[in-house]
């Protein structure tokens, strides 16, 4: 067991004991949030960092006190369930290391005893037979055991389909299909910020982009790539135009470049409330829709300087918060078919969107006031 458990429990334990001093009608999740990073050191070697994490993710514009006692309490399961765990782990390797040390055993010899009664008597018989006799003697026993064990070898080898091809089989020798060789999963990496579309065209001239629409939750989510292209430096935006987006690079950390990748995501729509007497507040509500869909990418250039970038941008009125899923589709340049990959999703990434959040905002441009005539 690691060295390092115990105080892992003990950091749990002090964990808990804070959040049972927390008062319900002091709960924020501002104060729940910041217990993360001050007990990271038990939540991490616990395992249990990345629920407490997204549990705390999920609930992140919640102010009604009775759901974050509600969620207090859910933490506080959560760390008991983390420290029984490691309880249950420290008093296992307690067993272990208790149990005795096997001692190595002594290694078989053969004996002539060791052998069938049959087998083993009849040895004893010849080399008797054979100490007792002359030269000329001892050349005819051996002539005859090298014919009789010759014979037995024939014979054997003339009914081998009788005996062989049966034992073979019931090892699977026999009709086993070569094992391919275990093939590490192509990795391609993710990782999504949020910042806005550009304002002039990259060296490739295009800049990829999809949206998240209102209608999407009454039917199949597409997030299709569409492109804007332009001259590479031209502006892409006009001046007195923002537009809020996630700006995504992928990165192909493999071999050689991987063609129709597909990159499996999960979508999730929660309602969005006016919290009472705050107009210009949003307050997140119950999930609406989980929508399963992909995002179909034709090419990722191999190595950390080729990343493909896109930018992912939100119109719906409702909370939306995506999940990328860890297994991707994609093909290498011999594959017939698309074969599994493994995506990485930067730790420290999170795409999650406000209502209206990718809406353009426009600032608009007063116009200069016309010169007025001089007094004369």
């Amino acid at each position: 067991m690691s060295t390092l458990k115990p105080f892992y429990i003990k950091s749990l334990e002090h964990l808990r004991e804070e959040l049972g001093l927390i008062d319900k009608s002091s709960v924020t999740y501002n104060g729940l949030e910041q217990l993360l990073p001050k007990y990271r050191d038990g939540l991490v070697g616990s395992g249990a960092y990345n629920d407490l994490s997204r549990l705390l993710s999920a609930n992140q514009y919640v102010t009604d006190l009775d759901q974050l006692e509600a969620l207090r309490v859910e933490m506080i399961g959560k760390v008991n369930a983390a420290i029984a765990s490691m309880q249950d782990q420290h008093r296992n390797a307690e067993t272990i290391a208790d149990m005795p040390i096997p001692q190595k055993a002594e290694p078989l010899r053969w004996r002539p005893a060791s052998l069938p009664s049959g087998t083993g008597n009849f040895l004893h018989r010849m080399l008797d037979a054979f100490r007792a006799k002359d030269a000329l003697s001892q050349a005819g026993i051996i002539v005859t055991v090298i014919a009789t064990v010759g014979g037995g070898a024939i014979t054997a080898a003339r009914t081998y389909e009788s005996w062989l091809v049966p034992a073979l089989q019931y090892i699977h020798l026999l009709d086993r299909p070569v094992a391919a060789e275990k093939k590490a999963l192509t990795s391609i990496f993710l990782e999504c910020n949020l910042g806005s579309v550009p304002r002039v065209f990259p060296p490739s001239g295009r800049l990829y982009i999809t949206n998240i629409l209102p209608s999407l939750i009454d039917e199949k989510v597409s997030l299709s790539l569409g492109y804007r292209f332009g001259s590479p430096g031209a502006t892409s935006l006009p001046e007195n135009v923002v537009e809020w987006a996630y700006e995504c690079k992928v990165t192909n950390y493999g071999n050689s470049p991987v063609f129709n990748v597909v990159v499996p995501i999960q979508v999730i729509f929660r309602e969005a409330h006016r919290p009472t007497n705050q107009p210009d507040a949003w307050q997140s509500g119950a999930i609406k829709a989980v929508k399963e869909t992909s995002i179909a990418i034709a090419k990722i250039d191999t190595g950390k300087d080729n990343p493909f970038v896109f930018y992912l941008s939100s119109q719906s009125p409702d909370f939306i918060e995506l999940k990328f899923l860890e297994t991707v589709k994609l093909q290498e340049g011999t594959d017939e078919d698309t074969k599994p990959g493994r995506l990485i999703f930067a730790a420290n990434s999170r795409v999650q969107f406000s209502p209206n959040e990718a809406f353009q905002i426009k600032t608009p441009i007063h116009p200069s006031p016309a010169p007025q005539p001089s007094p004369h």
